[in-house]
């Protein structure tokens, strides 16, 4: 199971609360062990997913029933309410990019580490860049 923890470490706060989508997130449990190899190939794909500016492409990464909590508000369910968020978070940052900085396994969960980058030029956006860098557990 994926769940995201915030440890966001920022060179520029501005557009961090959108950025915070990335640090708070759930996966539903997947039910077979997945090997090294698996869980590195999942994780580039998920990073590749964000960053391809295709919510559903995105969303089709969760089961049917997944969910995608944002900064511990009302989860989003179901793959059609998760390409929903996503594709906020793609508006808003249209040059959005996720990369995978590391992936491996740590007391029983995997640990995602991320570097997340992007402009604000969306509609009503603030042009102002954002790089954070985090983990999912």
């Amino acid at each position: 199971m994926f769940t995201q923890l915030a440890r966001p470490t920022a060179r520029r706060r501005q557009g961090s609360v959108l950025g915070a989508l990335l640090l708070f997130m759930a996966c539903t449990a997947r039910t077979t062990t997945m090997t090294d190899a698996d869980l590195t190939n999942f994780a580039t794909r998920y990073a590749a997913a964000w960053s391809s500016q295709d919510p559903a492409r995105f969303a089709a990464l969760y089961s049917e029933g997944g969910t995608l909590a944002v900064n511990g508000g009302a989860p989003s369910v179901g793959r059609g309410a998760i390409m929903a968020t996503a594709q906020v978070y793609m508006t808003a940052f249209p040059d959005m990019r996720v990369t995978l900085d590391s992936v491996r396994r740590q007391d029983g969960h995997s640990v995602f580490h991320w570097t997340w980058t992007g402009t604000n030029t969306g509609p009503g956006g603030t042009g102002k860049a954002v790089r954070l860098h985090g983990y999912e557990r």
